[in-house]
């Protein structure tokens, strides 16, 4: 439930006292609206009990029982509201429920229009079955050499076109972006253009959880709340479940690097984030071709976990090393 409040007020400050109160600070846990603790409600509340007069006294006892058994419920509330308190704030807001919600209908529709090697081997099957035929027809006074040379020749020249159009992992990192240079397994335009569409969002919501400094990037924990509040974790985790060709799809390799990217700074520096993401610690232990990537989320998240949740953090993380 976002809040906007774009007035002459001294906005860094209210900023930080609201990242206090409502991120869980231990400073800010206990909130003393009455100078009393809170004592001198309950206090007019029984006064108000002791009274001879029924509907007082029930309004009264009501109130009482509302104030304890809700507790957890404002908690809750207190925790998801966000506090717009300038108009970047606002232009931020409305650019990450933007870029969200088309994230998430990709995400949705992903079986659409992500790369799959089925349609190609069915049309090189039916090219291979054809040209077959033909040399059944051409060649029945041939010697059985020249068939078995045929063979080898369309053999070796369909796997130089298989090189040309899957290209290596590591060649398509060294000339640079897969998406962006359209290296990879040919594609149609409307494909194309979502996972360039993909690219650019997780790239926006990645910078938005940083700032760029001399000793590296700085958390901005105003921005990762937010982006934790509009469910943007979620969406990604729900990306990166996508079923694509890991030995094809170079393009999706590098939207999976991306998506590991934005994580790990969505909980740089932030232990309300980094418990939200250890809750998915599995999605990250898994050994596979984005594992080292992902190594980097679990050991960031070790910090903010207990002692012992801390252990058996450790040593999954150690197992999976081991692999």
């Amino acid at each position: 439930m976002p809040v906007c409040i774009c007035l002459g007020l001294d906005l860094e400050t209210i900023g930080t006292q609201a990242e206090d109160i409502f991120g869980g600070s231990a400073e800010a846990a206990e909130l003393d609206l009455d100078g009393q603790g809170g004592r001198m409600f309950l206090r007019v509340l029984l006064n108000l009990v002791m009274h001879n007069y029924p509907s007082l006294v029930s309004g009264s006892l009501q109130l009482l029982f509302r104030h304890f058994s809700q507790r957890q419920e404002v908690l809750q509330a207190f925790k998801q509201v966000q506090l717009l308190v300038s108009a970047g704030d606002v232009e931020n807001y409305k650019q990450i429920k933007t870029d969200l919600d088309e994230l998430r209908l990709l995400v949705e529709k992903s079986e659409l229009w992500v790369y799959k090697t089925k349609q190609n081997d069915d049309d090189d099957a039916g090219s291979h079955s054809t040209t077959s035929s033909k040399k059944k027809k051409k060649g029945k006074g041939s010697g059985p050499s020249e068939d078995s040379q045929e063979e080898k020749g369309s053999g070796e020249s369909k796997e130089k076109k298989d090189e040309k159009k899957t290209p290596s992992l590591g060649l398509a990192h060294e000339k640079g972006s897969a998406i962006d240079l359209d290296i990879g397994p040919p594609i149609d335009s409307s494909a194309s253009h979502n996972y360039k569409t993909i690219k650019e969002i997780i790239r926006r919501l990645t910078k938005l959880c940083v700032q760029a400094s001399v000793q590296g990037p700085k958390p901005k924990k105003h921005e990762q709340r937010l982006l934790r509040n509009m469910g943007a974790h979620t969406v990604v985790l729900d990306l990166l479940d996508i079923p694509y060709e890991k030995s094809a799809d170079t393009r999706m390799h590098e939207i999976m690097r991306l998506a590991h990217k934005f994580l790990q700074m969505f909980c740089l520096g932030n232990h309300s984030n980094q418990a939200l993401l250890h809750k998915s610690l599995d999605k990250f232990l898994n050994p596979g071709v984005n594992s080292l990537q992902g190594i980097c989320v679990p050991l960031a998240l070790v910090d903010s976990i207990g002692r012992r949740k801390r252990k058996s953090a450790l040593q999954a993380v150690g197992s999976t090393l081991t692999h």
